[in-house]
């Protein structure tokens, strides 16, 4: 039987701070190897064994950093946890070690370079990602993008929190419900997110008002999570994978967030689609939102149990 501590991860990690240094000394390598990256995928300089990228069958990006990175948290992880009982999924991993992971009690859930096409193109907005299931419900993570010096993960204190590093200002995350009442009385606006044009799952006569924000890169789904962002729903209408998602559910999941099928019901986060070696999301995509929001508005069912735990009442400040 796994054990997890307060932070979500195996409690003989003592404190997520462990996994949040792994995450900053990865970080802050590949945004040392990035321009690199950038001028071999520009065609400025020439391939190397030690710097290249490519693109994978799918279409999606891998690069040497990916790859380097992939090797370094993996060690690191079956390190801190040598019990051969809880996996390492990663994207950059054996695809058959993955398909196994998923059958285990508990599993860490790693992209060691998560959005790969913006770090070669010399963008910013590109994170190390590292979560952890236990069967199959995102219970920890650390998301941490060094380039914009902005962290998030689950504290030791049952909360989650969000780092801006070059301010050292902490917040906790916490997302707010709405009632259908506030809803209906013209006063507050209720605003949904999608980075797909896709036909909402939440109908806007439901609602009075609609807010749809297209090309956004909306993985993260940090403004459901953010006081400030004034996002209720965040709509994705593609496939996505586990480990693009398990970290982020786990994090944002603290403030109250949940990830649903388009139908409302609990996600699969590590659904197969049929003739693929990796997890990918179903094709008709999600949603994310506050969950008592949800039930507010009948996307959930009065009957169906909670699905996450509540939120604990605000802590000491975590340490920069």
């Amino acid at each position: 039987m796994v054990k997890v501590g307060g932070h979500g991860f195996p409690e003989e990690i003592g404190s997520v701070e462990v996994l949040i240094n792994l995450a900053r000394r990865i970080g802050n390598e590949l945004y040392r190897r990035q321009a690199d990256v950038i001028a071999v995928a520009k065609g400025d300089r020439p391939e190397t064994d030690r710097i290249w990228a490519h693109k994978k069958p799918d279409g999606s990006s891998v690069t040497s950093s990916d790859i380097w990175a992939n090797d370094e948290i993996y060690q690191a992880l079956r390190e801190l946890t040598p019990d051969l009982n809880v996996a390492i999924i990663t994207e950059e991993g054996d695809g058959q070690e993955n398909i196994q992971g998923t059958k285990k009690e508990a599993a860490y859930v790693v992209d060691p370079l998560d959005n790969t096409g913006s770090y070669k193109r010399g963008e910013l907005d590109w994170s190390v990602t590292i979560g952890f299931s236990i069967a199959g419900k995102p219970t920890g993570g650390v998301v941490y993008y060094p380039a914009q010096g902005r962290l998030f993960f689950t504290g030791d204190d049952g909360n989650s929190y969000f780092l801006q590093e070059n301010t050292g200002q902490l917040t906790q995350l916490c997302s707010s419900p709405k009632s259908i009442d506030d809803l209906k009385s013209g006063e507050v606006p209720f605003v949904v997110m999608t980075d797909h044009d896709v036909a909402p799952a939440i109908p806007a006569e439901d609602v009075l008002y609609v807010e749809e924000k297209h090309g956004v890169h909306t993985d993260r789904y940090w403004d459901i999570a953010l006081p400030s962002a004034g996002v209720d729903v965040c709509e994705h209408g593609d496939l996505f994978y586990a480990w693009d998602v398990v970290a982020p559910a786990a994090i944002t999941g603290r403030a109250g967030a949940v990830y649903l099928e388009r139908d409302g019901s609990p996600l699969d986060f590590f659904a197969k689609r049929p003739g693929h070696h990796d997890f990918e999301l179903p094709r008709s995509g999600f949603v994310a939102g506050n969950e008592q929001t949800f039930r507010n508005i009948g996307f959930i069912k009065p009957q169906e149990p909670p699905l996450v735990a509540p939120v604990a009442p605000p802590p000491a400040p975590f340490p920069a």
